[in-house]
C-alpha cells in the first residue's frame, strides 16, 4: 500500500507541474523547462515502479 501512495503522489504531482507551466508566463522561459522535464521523469519513475513492483 505504501508504493501505491507513493505512486499516486509522484502522478499528482507531475500533473501539478504541467498545470503550472501553462499558467507561468513565457518570460520565465529559463525556468520553464524544469516544469516540462522533471514532470516527465517523475511520470516515468512512477510508471516504473508500477511495471516492475512485485504485489
Amino acid at each position: 500500500m505504501k508504493i501505491r501512495n507513493t505512486i499516486f503522489t509522484l502522478l499528482v504531482i507531475s500533473f501539478v507541474m504541467l498545470l503550472l507551466a501553462n499558467f507561468i508566463p513565457e518570460k520565465l522561459g529559463g525556468f520553464l523547462f524544469l516544469f516540462y522535464i522533471i514532470p516527465g521523469i517523475l511520470f516515468f519513475v512512477s510508471a516504473g515502479i508500477l511495471a516492475f513492483k512485485k504485489d
